[in-house]
């Protein structure tokens, strides 16, 4: 009877000691929406595979999110929902290359536009509007890896900050 009390003592002070650390982690900082993926999105208040998977495929289609309040464009999400989650999310800093916290759209930015982006220079960019001009529209940011001096590095590196419409 003894041993089966220590057994059932241990695990609830295992368990607290766990959820302490679990609160504590850096885990349970806020989670940028931008860059989340649908399994870190999955786990915030409210939002389930369903709704996490909706939030990334919004921010594929549309950008980033300037601010967490436009979280409410997604198909799901309320504001009830967003008010539940304003202290677990962020969407971090304002990128370079935003324009008013939105992405750069590939397809209608200037050479000079571009060169705003991190790893940009003129040559870079005037290598994306000739790219654009001759073989039309981009359609990802991955058809930059096709264009001359952009490797696939260069690439994730702006990702975040750029969008094709």
């Amino acid at each position: 009877m003894n041993s089966m009390i220590t057994r059932v003592l241990n695990k609830c002070l295992t368990t607290m000691l766990l959820l302490t650390a679990m609160a504590l982690s850096p885990a349970f900082a806020e989670i940028n929406i931008n860059t989340a993926s649908v399994s870190e999105l999955a786990v915030l208040h409210g939002i389930g595979p369903g709704k996490a998977k909706a939030i990334v495929d919004y921010r594929t289609a549309n950008g980033s999110f300037a601010e967490v309040e436009d979280l409410v464009r997604v198909k799901g999400i309320g504001k009830k929902t967003l008010d539940k989650l304003r202290d677990e999310i962020t969407v971090g800093k304002k990128l370079p290359g935003m324009i008013s916290g939105n992405p750069l759209n590939l397809n209608t930015a200037t050479a000079k536009q571009l060169q705003s982006l991190p790893g940009i220079g003129a040559a870079k960019a005037t290598a994306i509007v000739a790219a654009r001009k001759s073989v039309g529209k981009f359609k990802s940011a991955d058809d930059l890896v096709k264009v001359e001096g952009l490797s696939q590095k260069s690439v994730d590196n702006i990702r975040s900050m750029v969008t094709v419409k």
